[in-house]
């Protein structure tokens, strides 16, 4: 339980950081869209765990 939540939290700070980086590069739009597709990858195994 705590190992997936650490395993969670390292996610997001890392999609913030990524969504950081590309907003001063200027890049928004492909961030969102990488940021959507990370949080449907996201729904997805959160469906396949609780199954």
């Amino acid at each position: 339980m705590s190992r997936r939540f650490i395993g969670k939290t390292a996610a997001i700070v890392s999609s913030v950081s990524a969504r950081r980086s590309m907003a001063e590069t200027g890049d928004v739009v492909t961030g969102q869209n990488s940021l959507i597709g990370l949080k449907a990858g996201f729904q997805r195994r959160i469906g396949h765990d609780f199954r």
